[in-house]
C-alpha cells in the first residue's frame, strides 16, 4: 500500500510540477521513478531531501536547475541527461561547479549522469567516488576542467567523450 501511495503522489507531483517552479517533495517520498519529471520545462529547483533513490532520466531535458538529494542517494543512469541549466554550485570566477559535499566509499557517478549537460564548466569528484561510468559527462560542450580524486579506480568507456572545451584533467593524489 506504501508503494502505490507513494507512486501515486509522484505522479501527482509530475503532473503538477508543470505549475511550479520551486518543488518541495514531501519527507514520506524516497523514490522518484523513471522519467517522473523527463522534460519538465517549468521545473526549476526540487527539494528532495527525503528521496533515497532517482531514476533512469527522472529529470532528463528539464530544466532543472538546482536539487537537494541526501548523499549517498542512489541516481540512476542518465537522471540529468541533457539539462542546460542546471548549476550545482556557482564560484567566485564565474564557472559553473559540479561539486558533491559528501559521498560514502561505494559511491559511483553512474552511466550518462551528466551527459549533453552544458552548463557544466567545472568538475571537482570528491574523495569517496571510486567509479565514474560510461559516457557520464559525455558531450558536456563546455565542460573545460575536471578533478578526479584517488579514490577513483574505474572510468566508463566515453565518459569525457565530445568535451570539446575541455583543457585540463587533473589527478588528486
Amino acid at each position: 500500500m506504501k508503494k502505490i501511495f507513494a507512486l501515486a503522489l509522484c505522479l501527482m507531483m509530475a503532473c503538477s510540477a508543470a505549475m511550479a517552479e520551486t518543488l518541495t517533495l514531501p519527507s514520506s517520498l524516497t523514490e522518484i521513478k523513471d522519467k517522473a519529471f523527463y522534460g519538465d520545462t517549468s521545473l526549476d529547483v526540487v527539494d528532495a531531501s527525503s528521496v533515497t533513490s532517482i531514476g533512469s532520466q527522472a529529470f532528463a531535458g528539464s530544466s532543472l536547475k538546482k536539487i537537494t538529494y541526501p548523499a549517498g542517494a542512489a541516481v540512476a543512469d542518465d537522471a540529468f541527461a541533457g539539462i542546460t541549466g542546471m548549476s550545482l554550485k556557482s564560484t567566485d570566477d564565474g564557472f559553473i561547479k559540479l561539486d558533491w559535499e559528501s559521498f560514502d566509499s561505494s559511491s559511483v557517478i553512474t552511466d550518462g549522469a551528466f551527459s549533453g549537460n552544458t552548463s557544466i564548466f567545472t568538475v571537482v569528484i570528491p574523495e569517496g567516488v571510486t567509479s565514474i561510468g560510461d559516457s557520464a559527462f559525455s558531450g558536456c560542450n563546455n565542460l573545460q576542467s575536471v578533478t578526479i580524486p584517488s579514490t577513483v579506480t574505474s572510468i566508463g568507456s566515453s565518459a569525457l567523450n565530445n568535451c570539446t572545451s575541455m583543457t585540463s584533467i587533473n589527478n588528486v593524489s
